[in-house]
């Protein structure tokens, strides 16, 4: 079965050595988590760049960073889980997925690890579409995308309903990614694209017809959800998220055309030509209009993710052939056979999915590092971050103009058009 997915940009950050806590550093044991911070950054962004790279390795390369970043959110030294004194001493600097090279800077270890987590998340989406473009695709890659997925609504569920209200000053960019509609958006999508990868699967093993017309109406509502958390966003920012909506849009239309074409077969097993006939006829009216309005909508719109002529992808070509089939079945069998008389009314799809959807994957928070130990958490001195009003002054002018730059956008690899997902 092959898929298609539209993907935002990754978020672009500038660089951190980490040596403004030099300044504060009085021992052996802060200095080693400082180099340690910042070889996990380094190591972690280079990680997430490639879409190609292995997801367990990502996934340490995660883990072992937001370990070291507690220390700054949570004081070692505290059994109740105080906020640490260290919480506001580095300043971080990222974009948004939506927003281009418009760059938020925040002095909050906080507003760090919403960001990291985020762009963690959109790369675990990347690597299940990477795994789409190839040729060929095996069950394990097929597995690979559909956890990839389930990881990425995980984390973006975590950082929205534990992480996004942690912010001391609201991000003040319109369409940012710590809004809580973007993360239920990016949440839902996921769901919903590996709702997708279940149906191709139950589809090439031949499960019954109702069973998949109950899973891709739920996958269809997944879509709506998504479009629905992000349609708030549209009124004032139509340039950021119209293209990013027009695809959940399309999406959604496609499963509500499989679903009515699922359940026509399953109409048909029960000996109900006619209603059959007419599920599938609303069915290829549904895909009439993605393949053509929609799509075609998605393709013209400006603004950030993928460029493609969706209609000309082997999910759309495929899907259209399955409706042709489906439906010249059913009229050959109701001419030769049952002769019912085809209502007007669309029949009520009497199915539901009982198994089958897809549910995130729960992300729980690493442990503290090792060597976030009381007596380096002490080794932080704040008091030795001391500066001349001549020194501050020039440094404050100096973080001006810096906070000011635009970020480069991350660059990625391009994703051929016609490509694919078959799952065999």
């Amino acid at each position: 079965m092959s898929h298609w997915f539209h993907r935002n940009p990754l978020k672009a950050t500038a660089p951190n050595d980490f040596s403004d806590l030099s300044k504060i550093s009085t021992a052996r044991q802060s200095t080693q988590i400082i180099g340690a911070l910042r070889s996990a950054r380094a190591e972690l962004l280079a990680l997430i760049n490639q879409p190609t790279s292995d997801p367990e390795k990502v996934t340490e390369a995660f883990h072992k960073y937001l370990s070291l970043l507690l220390g700054f959110s949570i004081a070692p030294d505290s059994e109740g889980g105080n906020e640490s004194k260290l919480r506001y001493a580095l300043k971080f600097k990222w974009s948004n997925s939506l927003t281009g090279k418009e760059p938020v800077v925040r002095s909050d270890i906080e507003f760090e690890i919403g960001s990291i987590m985020m762009n963690t998340g959109i790369w675990f989406t990347k690597k299940a579409n990477n795994l789409c473009t190839k040729e060929e695709i095996t069950e394990q890659d097929a597995l690979v995308v559909y956890k990839s997925l389930k990881t990425a609504a995980g984390i973006f569920q975590h950082i929205r309903e534990k992480r996004a209200d942690k912010l001391l000053t609201p991000v003040d960019v319109k369409c940012h990614d710590l809004d809580c509609g973007v993360l239920q958006a990016y949440e839902m999508q996921s769901l919903a694209e590996a709702q997708e990868v279940t149906i191709a699967r139950a589809i090439n093993l031949k499960h019954k017809p109702g069973i998949i017309a109950g899973l891709a109406y739920e996958t269809a509502a997944y879509f709506r959800d998504a479009a629905q958390a992000l349609a708030a966003l549209e009124t004032n920012n139509p340039q950021k998220v119209s293209k990013w909506l027009k695809y959940l849009d399309l999406k959604d239309n496609i499963y509500q055309a499989y679903a009515h074409c699922f359940y026509g077969r399953h109409l048909l097993d029960e000996d109900k030509c006619g209603d059959a006939i007419r599920c599938l006829k609303e069915s290829q009216q549904i895909f009439t209009k993605s393949a053509t309005t929609l799509g075609k909508a998605y393709a013209a719109t400006h603004g950030p993710g993928t460029t493609a002529q969706p209609w000309k992808h082997p999910f759309f070509i495929r899907v259209s052939k399955e409706l042709d089939s489906t439906l010249a079945k059913c009229e050959g069998e109701n001419t030769l056979i049952y002769h019912h008389k085809i209502p007007d009314t669309v029949p009520k799809m009497e199915v539901k999915a009982s198994y089958g959807l897809a549910v995130a994957t729960a992300f729980e928070m690493p442990a503290l590092h090792e060597l976030w130990t009381a007596d380096a958490y002490k080794c932080f001195d704040l008091s030795k971050n001391t500066a001349t009003e001549k020194e501050k002054k020039e440094k404050k002018k100096k973080d001006e103009v810096e906070d000011k730059k635009e970020l480069d956008p991350v660059p990625e690899p391009d994703i051929p058009t016609g490509s694919s997902c078959v799952i065999s």
